[in-house]
């Protein structure tokens, strides 16, 4: 299951060795989905919430997302993996990309939050989740954003903050950080 489709370019690298009609794909922006169709997908496609409180597969036994929980608030990350939770088998692996620390210093947009953390190689040391808005304006989410809550920006997860928020669904089996994109860091998480 990709969580999170986007134009479809993880999943065209599964086609090749997966079973035809094992592939699915959700994402919450129709007009994505329509280009992934238009393409030819090779994969079962479904809308999904922006904060979705269900998917609609189940019986996955392997989920991934990239470059998703590196966008979203704390909040929308809970309801999201809550809903990847149901959607997985007992035992199953989710894969996700988080931002590691190094991304406060690369990015202008979180300064800010890298200077209210004091001593940011301490402070990620504990368990945190430091996630700066985006403008909802022009934003897909915008008609969706609830007394000026914008779940949608940039986000740093520590580890920590993963063993610790995450582990009562998930047991956290492997970070890897590849050298084609630092910023992306893979956490393999298996369903508890």
């Amino acid at each position: 299951l990709d969580f999170g489709l986007g134009w479809g370019r993880i999943t065209r690298f599964f086609a090749r060795d997966i079973a035809p009609g094992s592939l699915l794909g959700v994402d919450p922006t129709e007009d994505i989905l329509e280009v992934c169709r238009d393409s030819r997908i090779p994969a079962e496609l479904a809308r999904s919430e922006f904060l979705p409180e269900t998917l609609p597969f189940d019986g996955v036994d392997l989920a991934y997302s990239f470059s998703v929980f590196t966008h979203i608030s704390e909040g929308a990350a809970d309801v999201c993996l809550d809903a990847l939770h149901a959607a997985l088998n007992p035992g199953g692996l989710l894969i996700v990309t988080i931002r590691p620390p190094a991304y406060l210093q690369l990015d202008p947009k979180m300064h800010g939050a890298l200077a209210e953390l004091g001593d940011p190689v301490e402070a990620l040391k504990e368990p945190r989740y430091v996630f700066v808005p985006h403008d909802a304006d022009g934003h897909p989410q915008e008609g969706s954003v609830a007394e000026g809550e914008m779940t949608y920006g940039d986000c740093v997860i520590s580890l920590p903050f993963v063993r610790e928020s995450w582990g009562d669904r998930f047991d956290l089996l492997d970070v890897h950080v590849t050298s084609e994109d630092i910023y992306q860091v893979a956490v393999t998480l298996r369903r508890r």
